[in-house]
């Protein structure tokens, strides 16, 4: 069996990204995706480079554990 990892880059509005994650984090979705089966990381992260892109990394125990996640 081989694990899932998916890179996703957001792109907020103009200066939007820190609410962006501030909402995403108050309405804990990442916590609640952290504790479904099959889940080893999912985590937001800023980028130094642009204040406006986001960067979601998601790793699975298996694409099918991922496609769980997506029902």
């Amino acid at each position: 069996m081989s694990t899932l990892t998916l890179l996703v880059t957001y792109t907020a509005a103009p200066g939007q990204r820190d609410a962006f994650l501030d909402a995403l984090n108050e309405s804990g979705l990442p916590a609640k995706v952290q504790k479904e089966a099959g889940c080893l990381q999912y985590d937001y992260f800023r980028s130094v480079d642009n204040p406006d892109k986001i960067l979601l990394v998601e790793r699975w125990t298996s694409p099918a554990m991922q496609k769980v996640h997506l029902a």
